[in-house]
């Protein structure tokens, strides 16, 4: 996902980063409707009414907790979308790295350190 940061007058737009958060705090949880008694399959869901896996959220029922990708009745197809997704991030952001990017523009350099 990449984000425009604006800067100060004069800046040119730079794609950066927004902050990194792991797995089991992007998304919230919901479950398949099982009226027969099966087991459950949690789902990752979004604002954006689907699920990783590409199911409609309004088919579902919706969980408080987060999704947690390594709870034994997560989608399989979820945690392999939520991998990848999380692949994407930068090693050094993701493991106690710097959260933010730092825009290398001469503009927001200068404002940096002023």
């Amino acid at each position: 996902m990449e984000v425009f940061h604006t800067g100060p007058s004069g800046h040119v737009p730079t794609p950066t980063r927004p902050w990194y958060a792991p797995p089991d705090m992007r998304w919230d949880m919901c479950a398949d409707p099982v009226p027969d008694g099966s087991p459950r399959r949690y789902h990752a869901s979004g604002h954006w009414g689907l699920t990783l896996c590409g199911l409609n959220t309004g088919d579902l029922v919706e969980q408080g907790p987060q999704w947690r990708p390594d709870r034994t009745d997560a989608c399989p197809a979820c945690q392999t979308e939520a991998t990848e997704i999380d692949a994407r991030w930068p090693a050094d952001r993701r493991t106690g790295g710097d959260l933010l990017v730092t825009c290398p523009c001469p503009t927001c350099r200068l404002a940096d350190t002023a």
